[in-house]
């Protein structure tokens, strides 16, 4: 669209926030919240949060499990006093490709309104095929196969094959978390469970 893109970065327990500047460095706002980086190795920390903006149940020393590179602590050119990160993992998704070359995100839509699901998972293992993992629980209805399946196609067309597995769980990677959306296009390693 000929502009400019400026990252955000936050949760749901809004504990901590990271935006992008003009100058294109990653700013933590220091007055959102207490953010601490806990070490984990590989130059990498844990983002742990205290949030000032939940009066009702403050979150204190949250655990987000998400990851950050620190980056250059001098001072940006933007006159921002704020810590500097270099990068963010965690809930990072990948796209579904289409043949046409169409990127479709917002996966987590074909899920809305629908009840019984714990968790899920959305796998593409080709061009013309979608594996849904879902962990269910009791309230979960057989309708609801269904459903999953007829959204999915809204958002991707006749032409997608569509699978939905019902799963005990669903792999996590070695930050403790699971990507929602995984394209195995391209990528060298398929294995869906190894972030």
């Amino acid at each position: 669209m000929g502009c400019r893109v400026f990252d955000w970065y936050g949760q749901g327990e809004r504990v901590v926030f990271i935006g992008t500047c003009e100058h294109g460095s990653h700013h933590v706002f220091d007055d959102y919240g207490v953010t601490e980086f806990i070490p984990i190795g590989d130059s990498r920390y844990e983002l742990v949060g205290t949030g000032f903006t939940n009066y009702g149940m403050p979150l204190i020393r949250y655990k987000t499990g998400d990851l950050v590179e620190l980056g250059n602590q001098d001072r940006c050119p933007c006159g921002r006093a704020f810590t500097v990160v270099a990068s963010i993992e965690g809930r990072k998704e990948d796209m579904i490709k289409l043949r046409s070359g169409r990127l479709v995100g917002r996966m987590d839509l074909i899920f809305k309104g629908l009840e019984g699901i714990r968790e899920a998972q959305i796998i593409q293992q080709t061009f013309d095929d979608i594996v849904v993992r879902i962990v269910v629980d009791r309230s979960f209805a057989e309708g609801t196969l269904r459903k999953i399946t007829d959204n999915a196609r809204v958002r991707l067309g006749d032409g997608v094959r569509v699978r939905v597995e019902i799963v005990d769980s669903i792999p996590r990677g070695t930050n403790g978390k699971f990507k929602a959306v995984v394209s195995l296009l391209n990528r060298e390693d398929s294995r869906a469970g190894q972030f």
